[in-house]
C-alpha cells in the first residue's frame, strides 16, 4: 500500500480500524487524483509561489520543483527542508517560519 511507504500516516492511526475505516477512501482518492491529473498550461499567477521539498524525498526529485517557477510571473522562492516526503512532519518549525516569511514579504511588496 502507497501510504504505508511514504510514512505519511501515524502508526497509531494505521492501527485503529474505525479511523482507517473513514479515512482510507480520503487516502485512495488522493492516490487516484496524482495518478490521473494532467497538466494544463494556462497564464501564470500573479501571485508569489513558495515551492517547498524534502531533502531526503525519494518521490519527488529536486529537478522537478524549479518548473514551479513558471507558474508564477512573481516571485518564486523554492527551499528544501530536512525530511522526506512527509517533511513537514520533521521540519514544522522551519517550514511554517519560511511560511511566515515569504507571506510577510508579500504583504509588504
Amino acid at each position: 500500500m502507497e501510504y504505508l511507504r511514504l510514512n505519511g500516516t501515524p502508526e497509531a492511526v494505521l492501527q485503529n480500524a474505525e479511523l482507517m475505516r473513514i479515512i482510507l477512501p480520503m487516502l485512495r482518492a488522493d492516490f487516484a487524483m496524482c495518478e490521473t491529473y494532467v497538466y494544463q498550461e494556462e497564464e501564470p499567477l500573479a501571485c508569489p509561489i513558495s515551492v517547498f521539498g524534502g531533502l531526503q524525498d525519494g518521490d519527488v526529485s529536486y529537478n522537478s520543483l524549479p518548473a514551479w517557477r513558471d507558474e508564477t510571473c512573481s516571485i518564486f522562492t523554492l527551499r528544501l527542508l530536512p525530511g522526506a516526503h512527509f517533511f513537514l512532519k520533521d521540519s514544522r518549525v522551519a517550514l511554517l517560519q519560511a511560511i511566515s516569511h515569504d507571506l510577510m514579504l508579500s504583504w509588504t511588496s
